[in-house]
């Protein structure tokens, strides 16, 4: 393990500790996505509002039509649906109450719908029939998005439906933890694989119980900073990558000189030979890197010994030093 020191730093949930879970895989996940998917194809507007009218309808094309249901589309969610439709629409407070019968009330809000179009790129008025059968979406939905949006004081669309409710409630106690893991430092290994580069090493002595102890006692003076130790485990499991104890059985003579010349020195001396290490451990990794690739005209051979076996291999204690043969396997791969 190398001996140079870093920040502990968040990563990904597929390079975490402990992979997060996939939920585009889920079954209730892919109904979701087919629930706010389309259905059938737009319909070109049938109204018979002419061309000099307030509504510009009839001037729409095809193309116009169909790109602008496929812009509507790609949005595979609801709140980011209700957006769009919020986008292309006008809200207005109506001046005037004139009702031509009894069977509704009077009417509060006014709104103008209106088709991106992309040549030329403008915004094109049209009756609310047809922006419905252009999005192929049911008009109380639109209405529900208007409503709202209107007694939000023109706010954008949001999901109030189910949800983690108690995210916001331990938010500040998970960015507690966070703050105390990416304020420890940890050594960076000095071979390993590519799936495990982001990895770093705590001391063995250390664990996850020690860990939240000492966060524990840190956070004592504020008690509302305080968490479970299965709270701790899973933003340690999570949002990290970090294991305890060496990552190498054996260690490279020349980082061992290094390290043993760096503990033993001071001063600009000592930073001489931190850079030396540094250096040493890139082109081990450029090496390795250079190994992994494959070209087309040259055949790559790894070797080495693999086992010495001390023959005869008996369970008596006393044919353990009465051994006088050994069996050297050594091993040869062609292939990168």
């Amino acid at each position: 393990m190398s001996d140079l020191l870093k920040k502990i730093e968040s990563v990904l949930p597929e390079h975490a500790r402990k992979r997060g879970v996939n939920k585009s895989n889920w079954k209730s996940e892919k109904k979701r996505c087919e629930r706010y998917s389309a259905k059938k194809l737009p319909s070109f507007p049938k109204c018979k509002h002419k061309t000099n009218s307030t509504f510009k309808c009839l001037t729409l094309k095809t193309q116009d039509v169909a790109r602008f249901h496929q812009n509507f589309y790609k949005l595979n969610n609801k709140v980011s649906q209700d957006n769009f439709i919020l986008k292309h629409c006008r809200l207005s407070k109506c001046h005037r109450k004139r009702l031509k019968d009894q069977s509704r009330g009077p009417k509060n809000l006014s709104a103008e719908y209106y088709v991106t179009i992309k040549n030329p790129h403008k915004q094109v008025r049209v009756c609310k029939s047809a922006f419905i059968k252009i999005l192929q979406v049911g008009k109380d939905r639109v209405t529900g998005i208007l409503q709202r949006s209107y007694k939000d004081g023109g706010s954008v669309a949001k999901e109030n439906r189910g949800g983690n409710h108690k995210k916001d409630r331990y938010a500040q106690r998970q960015r507690s933890v966070m703050t105390f893991i990416e304020s420890i430092e940890a050594a960076e290994p000095h071979y390993c694989r590519a799936k495990s580069s982001v990895r770093l090493y705590l001391p063995p002595e250390l664990n996850i119980k020690k860990l939240w102890k000492m966060y524990e006692e840190q956070v004592a003076s504020t008690p509302y900073l305080k968490v479970k130790q299965s709270f701790f485990r899973q933003i340690f499991n999570r949002k990290y990558n970090v294991g305890f104890g060496s990552p190498l059985k054996d260690t490279c003579s020349r980082c061992f000189e290094l390290k043993r010349k760096i503990e033993t020195t001071n001063g600009q001396e000592k930073q001489i030979y931190i850079t030396q290490k540094r250096l040493h451990s890139m082109k081990a990794k450029a090496f390795y890197d250079l190994l992994r690739k494959e070209e087309h005209d040259t055949i790559s051979l790894s070797f080495d010994c693999q086992k010495n076996s001390a023959l005869p291999k008996l369970p008596d204690q006393a044919a353990y030093f009465s051994r006088q043969f050994n069996m050297s396997n050594f091993t040869v791969v062609i292939g990168s």
